[in-house]
């Protein structure tokens, strides 16, 4: 039998036993890892691709959704404080970042200005310490490079995407799954020699689950872009 062929077979199992472990753990031996890939295309002695134990990748998405948690939720504040028509009220010192994102919202339609912008405004940057960076005050108006970093990292593991297809993904890669209502499938198209020819990757993913692929994207990527205001 060919390398080539048990590569084929191996990957027809591997989402069977994959199902099995999930559903039926008892029926599998306590442990079981199937190797990413036991029947690489390159000859012994040549390189071949490594890959993060499960337990890594279990953490490093335990750790992105903790800081997705954060990120959604500081933007949905935003959101609320700038839909107001009017100023919110003043407060007690200490406890007005609401009116001053309110204000800052209007100075440049949602994203947050540079600092001599906000001066011109009448805002001094010296006064929005308090309620941390302008990084993270950013992050209450619109997607910031720290927010999307967790965003990334996640929707990445998850499809299992080289990094450059994954960062040009479009708003429509989610398709709905043609059997069950409860799955998406992500599509999106991976560049095959010297990008000349594109190849359609798929994964499908259960969007009841908070965290899955389809729910994340939607966040990046609405089909209106929530993250700017």
């Amino acid at each position: 039998m060919s390398r080539r062929t048990k590569s084929v077979r191996f990957n027809l199992l591997r989402p069977l036993v994959a199902w099995v472990k999930r559903h039926y753990p008892e029926r599998v031996p306590a442990g079981l890892e199937l190797p990413y890939n036991p029947f690489p295309r390159y000859r012994d002695g040549e390189r071949t691709r490594t890959r993060l134990p499960e337990p890594h990748l279990k953490a490093i998405l335990r750790a992105c959704y903790e800081e997705i948690d954060i990120a959604w939720t500081r933007f949905q504040q935003g959101r609320a404080i700038v839909a107001s028509p009017t100023l919110p009220p003043a407060v007690l010192r200490g406890e007005g970042l609401a009116r001053w994102l309110w204000r800052i919202h209007r100075i440049n339609n949602g994203i947050l200005p540079d600092t001599t912008a906000l001066k011109q405004h009448g805002i001094g940057p010296g006064t929005l310490r308090r309620y941390g960076s302008l990084h993270t005050i950013a992050q209450y108006l619109h997607l910031t490079p720290d927010t999307m970093v967790p965003f990334y990292l996640a929707i990445a593991i998850q499809t299992v995407a080289n990094p450059d297809p994954l960062r040009c993904i479009t708003r429509d890669c989610l398709v709905p799954h043609p059997l069950d209502e409860h799955r998406v499938i992500v599509d999106w198209s991976k560049l095959k020699t010297a990008a000349k020819f594109k190849r359609a990757q798929r994964r499908s993913f259960d969007r009841r689950r908070p965290y899955a692929a389809p729910n994340l994207i939607n966040k990046v990527l609405p089909p209106e872009n929530l993250w700017a205001i």
